[in-house]
């Protein structure tokens, strides 16, 4: 048996962590959050998504069934890592939502969709949606289930272009339900104190009159433990988000097919 310790317990880290234990190795799992699923569990939070919880609430009951050392609450750091004396150490610490590179994104009405989502941040009644894809519609469609009036912005031609087609049909069926404004073709060029500067079809406009801009255009990889783990423990590994964004069937696939080889 090896001593493998995983750094995360999104939904790659709870697939590794179990399956390792079960295969006999001796698992610890930190977890920087009080609960287990990382992004996942935020992602069970709007309409139609709480079944999610139940693949995070699996693999953490397997992970106890066969003796994984769970210690939630812990952001581990490197030299804690290396104190375990690891024969192997997973790095599986997701992502963060990333923020575009754009003039008055400092605002202080400027949010991110996962700070909406969970509850850190309250919504204003009007808001603009920066970005169409799964995470903003989800975020508009949350909005407009709790009566907000909601404008969604994406630079392609559609949105919702990353979520499976007959998820896609339902979700699109409740935002027209809601009355959320969409317009595609449509790029941020500069947030103002209420709004934003847009250009769509080489036309620039403003948008104003919101109490709140919220961020929705992907994520960026959360990965600095491996610079700092490497050369210090024999075998290192980076999977799921935290070696690229994609989605969690990815990283649960990562985490099993790595467990199996460990």
């Amino acid at each position: 048996a090896r001593k493998i310790v995983v750094i995360g317990g999104g939904p790659g880290g709870l697939e590794v962590a179990w399956i390792a234990a079960y295969r006999g190795h001796n698992v610890v799992l930190f977890e920087k959050e009080q609960n287990p699923g990382g992004q996942f569990r935020i992602g069970a939070i709007p309409p139609g998504k709480q079944e999610l919880a139940k693949a995070i609430n699996y693999s953490t009951h397997m992970g106890e069934k066969y003796g994984v050392d769970f210690r939630f609450g812990t952001e581990a750091d490197a030299d804690q890592v290396a104190a375990e004396n690891p024969d192997v150490v997973i790095v599986a610490t997701g992502a963060k939502p990333g923020i575009p590179d754009i003039p008055g994104v400092d605002n202080p009405k400027v949010v991110t969709a996962i700070d909406i989502i969970t509850g850190k941040e309250d919504a204003g009644e009007k808001v603009l949606i920066v970005g169409g894809g799964l995470v903003g519609c989800e975020t508009a469609d949350l909005l407009g289930e709790h009566g907000h009036k909601v404008t969604l912005i994406e630079t392609l031609t559609e949105v919702a272009n990353d979520v499976q087609e007959s998820v896609k049909h339902f979700l699109m069926l409740r935002l027209k339900r809601h009355e959320v404004q969409i317009a595609t073709n449509t790029t941020v060029k500069e947030i103002l104190q209420d709004g934003a500067k847009v250009e769509k079809d080489g036309q620039e406009k403003q948008l104003a009159g919101f109490d709140n801009i919220i961020i929705a255009v992907g994520a960026k990889s959360v990965n600095h433990l491996k610079q700092q783990l490497e050369g210090k423990v024999p075998e290192l590994h980076v999977i799921g988000d935290a070696s690229e964004p994609r989605q969690a069937i990815d990283a649960i696939e990562e985490g099993a097919s790595l467990a199996i080889k460990l």
